[in-house]
This record gives C-alpha cells, structure tokens and sequence, in this order.
C-alpha cells in the first residue's frame, strides 16, 4: 500500500505486483517504404526527431530493420547514462508515429492502462532496482544486454486505472507548474 493516497482510494486496498508482460506487450512491426519521422530516444528530452537530436540524420538509406512505434508506445534504451544507471525508458507523446533503431526495446501498454501513469512510473526509477537484478554487462561498453521478453518480465506495482489517472494528472499538473 502506498504510504499516501489521495483521500478517496486510501480504503481500496493494495496495489497489485504483476508482471510487466501481463499489462505490456512487446512491439516489433518493422518500418516500411517510408522513411519519415526517424526518432531517437534522449534521457533528457525523450523521444524525438533523430534529425533534432544529432543536428542530422544519422539512420542509413536502408531502415527496413527498424522498429515502427506509434503515439503513447514505450522505449528503453539499456545505455547506462548520466541519469539512469540501467538505462531510459521514454513514451512517444510529440508524434502520431515513427520509426526508433532496433536496439531499442519497445513496447505498448494494454488499452485498459494509463500511458502517462506508466511513464511517471519509470521516470521515478522504481523500476531500477529490478533491472540491475536482470542486466549483464553486453559486449559494448555502457550497454546491457536484456532481451525484451526479460525486460517484460520484471515486476511492476499496478494500481486500479481511476487512481493511475488521478496519480498522473496531478503529477503533470505539477510538471506544469514548474515548467
């Protein structure tokens, strides 16, 4: 049970620990003829345009291995970076859809979940301590080596989807705020 509630759900009971493949599945569609909206992922400012990111477009002329993601899908980069030891995971907001690299992991929420819960979940780092249980250090240096089936494996804290949205507009409102 969470230590604070918002008033109305302090008698509903406890949060249920599930596993993430039973909320989430796995997205592997690959892009096709199209090569528009080439995103990146960045710890810091999400998912957005390789193009915005790099200054340039950094993806060959063939990105037919690439991962097609569309609007509220997750993406987790297993990169140790300066603000995630275990790596970022981002949900895709600013676009429809686009196509990411395949070394990322993506995957979708079920349609009876609150993405923008979900991506508060992750951005407080509850989730790290699994994901040091699961990584090996890969073959490249800052990357680890985790599968997407293991990923969504790891065990996540879920609560009904009324008390997600609760929880994720009041913490965009303060996002807002302060922004």
């Amino acid at each position: 049970v969470p230590r604070r509630r918002f008033p109305e759900f302090r008698d509903a009971g406890e949060w249920e620990e599930r596993q993430l493949n039973q909320i989430a599945i796995s997205v592997s569609g690959r892009a096709t003829d199209t090569i528009d909206n080439i995103l990146t992922l960045s710890g810091e400012h999400g998912i957005i345009l390789q193009s915005e990111y790099f200054g340039k477009k950094i993806a060959g002329e063939n990105v037919s291995r690439y991962i097609r993601i569309a609007r509220n899908d997750f993406v987790y980069n297993d990169r140790t970076t300066k603000l995630s030891i275990y790596g970022s995971i981002k949900r895709l907001f600013k676009y429809e859809s686009g196509i990411v690299s395949p070394i990322y992991k993506c995957f979708r929420f079920d349609n009876g979940e609150n993405p923008a819960f979900w991506d508060w979940y992750f951005e407080s780092g509850f989730h790290e301590k699994q994901l040091h249980s699961l990584v090996n250090e890969g073959a490249r240096a800052g990357r680890f080596n985790i599968s997407i089936d293991k990923f969504l494996s790891t065990l996540v804290w879920h609560p009904e989807l009324s008390e997600q949205q609760k929880i994720a507009d009041c913490l965009s409102s303060l996002d807002d705020l302060i922004t």
